[in-house]
């Protein structure tokens, strides 16, 4: 290459590099025109804001039924299994009932020999007690006649004492007195005789006492006929179910012996169902009797509200309902139970449910967006877009949900708030508004959970921050 060359190469490099020099110098020059940034904003409208808790329990039964076995015998056939649906009316179980039969037909026997020994201890004592009746009307008879004929003997003799008596009165008197003597004598054997049938009789007719005992051993003879004859009876008729329901438990089997008083099938009633779930600590001041519910189970959905919230709670660790629930941890739980408005067949007993409870509604309330809400150690506040310009305002924030949140004071309806804050946002900068649409109809979504409050001072913290 030549000198000439070269030196028009060169020029030509120099020339490149100083519009190079040239471009950057004039980028770095002021242009006279401020570069705003643009910020998200929500514009504050009327709306409601629905807020609930997400958990998760156990579908059950709210009547569950032990049938008891209402006598002692051997069990013939059982004819449900754990698992199994019944109907009213169908049979659970059927009794050997040979042994009850014998037992019937034994004490029907001796409340028939009883009978007939107390029909004969009663005929015996009637016909004793008429006996001394009888002797008793004789010697009621026989005493007159005895001081009659004393009398007379009494008599005779005064008149034999008296001097002035011929011999021939004197012989004929005294043989009336023979007569009178051996007519008395005759007289009181009599009455001895009565008397000792008296006494007989009566040593064989019963007491009022007696009487009474023999009613009564009679009466336990009847009770022990009327018992084996209801036992049969109900051994007969077996064990029935009386509603719509799952076997739930089943304690015997073909051939074993049944107790009276043993529970033998349980059956849980499906036609009332419920959920049974358990609330952490922290969540329970969200949560009340009465609230309302979404289930879901096995994909199916059906309403529900909460029935029953425990005044005792206990740990997680040792709490029977949280176990089936699936929270572990110390935590304290309250165990509650949810009933299922509109329970079908597609219902399983001991399944996992999942529960959305609906904890809290306002209508007709002025709503931004949640993220819009920040906090820090001068309270809860928003920023609001207005002339081009960020603006604090502290706020009252009533409900939230997990995208928006009721404002009680604080932000008008119509103003402008900053929907996403970070750490470009600072009071009094300019900005220009990049509207986004919220929706004014919005849901939360907390879980119920057994966290530390550690874990909700971290989540405190990071908010401030």
């Amino acid at each position: 290459m030549n000198k000439k060359n070269k030196k028009k190469n060169m020029i030509i490099s120099i020339v490149i590099i100083v519009v190079i020099l040239g471009f950057f110098v004039i980028r770095m020059l002021p242009s006279g025109k401020e570069d705003i940034p643009v910020v998200d904003v929500v514009k504050a409208e009327k709306g409601e804001v629905t807020s609930t808790l997400s958990t998760s329990g156990t579908v059950a039964s709210e009547v569950n039924v032990d049938y008891i076995s209402p006598v002692n015998a051997s069990v013939d056939k059982v004819n449900v299994v754990v698992g199994q649906t019944v109907k009213a009316g169908d049979y659970l179980l059927s009794y050997n009932t040979s042994e009850l039969q014998s037992a019937y037909d034994l004490a029907d026997l001796q409340d028939k020999s009883q009978q007939a020994t107390a029909d004969d201890s009663l005929n015996v004592s009637n016909n004793n007690a008429k006996k001394a009746a009888d002797a008793e009307a004789k010697i009621n008879d026989l005493n007159p006649k005895i001081d009659a004929k004393k009398n007379e003997i009494a008599d005779l003799n005064k008149q034999l004492s008296n001097p002035a008596l011929s011999e021939e009165e004197a012989m004929t008197k005294r043989a009336d007195l023979e007569e009178k003597t051996t007519e008395l004598q005759d007289l009181q054997a009599q009455l001895e005789v009565a008397n000792s049938e008296k006494e007989a009789a009566q040593s064989g007719v019963l007491s009022e006492q007696q009487k009474k005992s023999l009613d009564y051993n009679m009466q336990v003879s009847k009770l022990s006929v009327t018992n084996a004859q209801n036992d049969l009876s109900t051994a007969q008729a077996g064990l029935v179910s009386e509603f719509d329901g799952i076997v739930t438990n089943v304690t015997v089997t073909n051939g074993s012996m049944a107790t009276e008083g043993q529970t033998l099938v349980t059956i849980a009633k499906t036609s009332d169902m419920k959920v049974d779930f358990t609330i952490s600590k922290y969540n329970l001041s969200e949560v009340a009797e009465g609230q309302t519910a979404t289930i879901e189970v096995l994909g199916n959905k059906y309403t529900g509200k909460i029935t029953r919230m425990s005044k005792v709670a206990a740990s997680a660790a040792g709490n029977e309902d949280a176990s089936r629930t699936g929270v572990s941890g110390s935590s304290s739980m309250v165990a509650a139970e949810m009933h299922i408005d509109n329970p079908d067949d597609n219902l399983v007993i001991g399944i996992d449910a999942d529960l959305s409870i609906n904890t809290g509604e306002v209508k007709d309330v002025v709503v931004v967006s949640a993220s819009a809400i920040n906090e820090d150690v001068d309270g809860t506040f928003v920023y609001v877009l207005k002339n081009n310009k960020v603006v604090r305002k502290s706020v009252e924030v009533g409900l939230m949900s997990d995208e928006s949140a009721e404002i009680k004071s604080g932000v008008k309806e119509g103003e402008l708030v900053l929907s996403n804050i970070d750490s470009s946002v600072t009071e009094g900068m300019k900005a220009e508004a990049n509207e986004v649409q919220m929706n004014n109809k919005t849901e939360s979504k907390s879980e119920n959970n057994n966290d530390s409050k550690e874990d909700d001072s971290k989540e405190d913290n990071s908010k401030e921050e």
